[in-house]
């Protein structure tokens, strides 16, 4: 009975978790590959802990597209502590053409783990 339990609630995780990851890797590639880029700044964040009190901080970024529109929203891969950058600086940005708020930090990958040393 036990057991049953645990894979039942490994395949609801799974299956809840891995279309998120995956569409998100998806987007994250698009953006890679057919992107545009932009110079923008950092204006505020928006801070989110999980449940376990870990802290992911999403820069807010104006930028200009190439059309001439500003956008001014959050990026949609936030930030973990190490890799906090100050407001007010100019960060490169990369953006989808047709959906110009998909758009995030050019250095920043959020698949890539961090070691702590």
């Amino acid at each position: 009975m036990i057991i049953e339990t645990l894979i039942s609630s490994f395949a609801v995780l799974i299956f809840v978790f891995l279309p998120f990851i995956g569409r998100t890797y998806w987007i994250y590639n698009q953006l890679r590959q057919n992107g545009l880029t932009a110079q923008g700044e950092i204006t505020a964040y928006e801070e989110y802990s999980n449940n376990k009190g870990e802290k992911s901080f999403f820069p807010v970024v104006r930028f200009i597209t190439n059309h001439k529109q500003e956008i001014h929203q959050r990026t949609l891969y936030g930030l973990n502590t190490s890799q906090y950058i100050e407001v007010g600086s100019k960060v490169k940005i990369i953006y989808s053409e047709s959906t110009p708020t998909k758009f995030m930090l050019e250095s920043h990958n959020p698949f890539k783990i961090n070691a702590c040393h």
